[in-house]
């Protein structure tokens, strides 16, 4: 009985290290996102993505939270590698309970290094039940242009209006998002001038 309580004790401590593992990769996720890669044996393409939360600022917390809003986004960003014109996917993920907080208003505009940027997107979600009553989750989609994704690359400041809840990218996500696109070894697809024959 003896060897069984401390075979219990051991799996505990071990879960509690899983646990904690688990807390600061997420932790470190969030504070500068990461890169992840897979490959699709069956369609012979790599897929490249970046994962990060960006807190929503100039909110009151404690009533977003009391009211079950969202209080950061997820921001996701997919590509395929090499891919030709190097268009991405930009999704912002909420989750919260209750109430949708984007499904009439989900206009997303960009300022890389002050430069405005709107973008057209596309609003999806899921309604589930949760520990506290109806979760909902929203995800509004963007496409990315190739210059867009380069410039923010490249930024010293990306930040960004979701209907009217502001974000922003701190220094060490954009270094990641950098890392993202050398990953990603995106392009622009090849056009009339820049064929070998001309």
């Amino acid at each position: 009985m003896k060897q069984l309580w401390w075979v219990g004790l051991m799996l505990w401590a071990v879960s509690c290290a899983s646990y904690k593992e688990k807390v600061k990769a997420a932790n470190e996720m969030a504070s500068k996102g990461a890169v992840t890669v897979e490959y699709d044996e069956f369609q012979k393409t790599t897929l490249i993505m970046y994962q990060t939360v960006a807190r929503i600022e100039e909110i009151d917390i404690k009533q977003r939270q009391r009211i079950n809003w969202p209080i950061a986004l997820e921001v996701n960003l997919r590509t395929i590698q090499g891919n030709p014109g190097g268009r991405s996917l930009l999704s912002l993920n909420s989750r919260g309970n209750g109430a949708w907080v984007y499904l009439k208003c989900h206009s997303l505009t960009l300022l890389v290094d002050g430069a405005s940027i709107t973008l057209e997107t596309e609003h999806d979600g899921d309604v589930g039940s949760g520990v506290d009553g109806v979760s909902i989750s929203e995800y509004v989609k963007a496409e990315l242009a190739l210059s867009t994704l380069l410039a923010m690359a490249e930024a010293k400041e990306v930040r960004g209006q979701l209907c009217s809840d502001k974000f922003s990218l701190s220094p060490a996500q954009l270094v990641t998002l950098k890392d993202f696109v050398k990953q990603a070894a995106l392009a622009p697809a090849p056009g009339p001038s820049s064929s070998p024959n001309n």
